[in-house]
């Protein structure tokens, strides 16, 4: 589960620029430079203002990073956060949410760390992937994607 969320950060990290100017690599995503989504994490400003309907933070839950990839006619993100909650409590939460929003999770699985969760809409244009991990705190990474052409 955890080689899932990491594959999934290497994705959306691997939307980076490279700046011809200064022949340095700065990552970016949606325009955004990583290292200042990185930042608010550790101030605890991260932004959720721009997230779709259908990702949801449990209640109580604090974001620790918010990260935007766009490519091929598809926006989407990795927003992970915390919460002190049992994960029994979260998957619950995601799985009501995720049917409120018409998502219906086709795969799952289940380690004795936590749940992974993957579905997508009727028509395929929207996807989430929810990984939760048990721990000090309960740790969540949801992965969405929107088609937007």
């Amino acid at each position: 589960m955890r080689t899932l969320m990491i594959a999934a950060t290497l994705v959306l990290v691997g939307c980076g620029s490279k700046d011809a100017d200064t022949d340095k690599t700065e990552v970016t995503v949606n325009g955004k430079n990583v290292a200042s989504a990185m930042a608010g994490a550790a101030t605890g400003l991260v932004d959720t203002s721009d997230l779709p309907d259908f990702v949801e933070i449990y209640e109580s839950g604090t974001p620790a990073m918010n990260m935007k990839a766009s490519d091929n006619g598809q926006t989407g993100g990795m927003l992970s956060y915390t919460v002190k909650a049992p994960v029994a409590d979260v998957v619950a939460f995601h799985r009501e949410s995720a049917k409120r929003h018409g998502i219906t999770f086709k795969t799952e699985a289940t380690t004795p760390e936590g749940v992974m969760l993957a579905g997508t809409n009727a028509d395929e244009t929207e996807t989430l992937l929810v990984n939760i991990n048990a721990g000090e705190e309960t740790m969540v990474a949801l992965t969405h994607s929107r088609k937007t052409g």
